[in-house]
């Protein structure tokens, strides 16, 4: 719907920050277990229209011969980011608060030999 989107796209900011930012710091990956899955958790920043937060997010990996696959989601509020949504045409068009980010993230695991171990 172009006027929900245009609505959506006051609310973000977009003419002064066009771009959501989305930065993870790391990711830890506890043991696995029989199944080769690990529940643990993702270090997030996330800045929407100027407000940065952080957040730790729950992942899922899985490991499957050399390559690991994290998984994650988290739902949150725009209230979080200082903003208020709009409501439009005497309230026909409401922006919704939530935001939901879904990431998922393939690894190539590599082993590296320590050239100092063998001196």
């Amino acid at each position: 719907n172009f006027m929900a989107q245009s609505e959506f796209y006051k609310l973000m900011k977009a003419d002064i920050y066009p771009q959501l930012n989305i930065q993870l710091n790391y990711f830890e990956i506890s043991s696995f277990d029989k199944q080769q899955i690990s529940n643990s958790v993702a270090s997030v920043n996330i800045k929407i229209a100027g407000v940065a937060k952080h957040y730790n997010i729950p992942i899922i990996s899985t490991i499957n011969r050399n390559t690991v696959a994290v998984n994650g989601e988290k739902k949150m509020t725009i209230k979080d980011f200082d903003l208020e949504p709009p409501v439009s045409m005497l309230g026909l068009i409401k922006v919704s608060e939530w935001i939901e980010i879904k990431f998922k993230i393939r690894c190539r695991l590599t082993i590296v030999q320590d050239s100092l171990a063998h001196q």
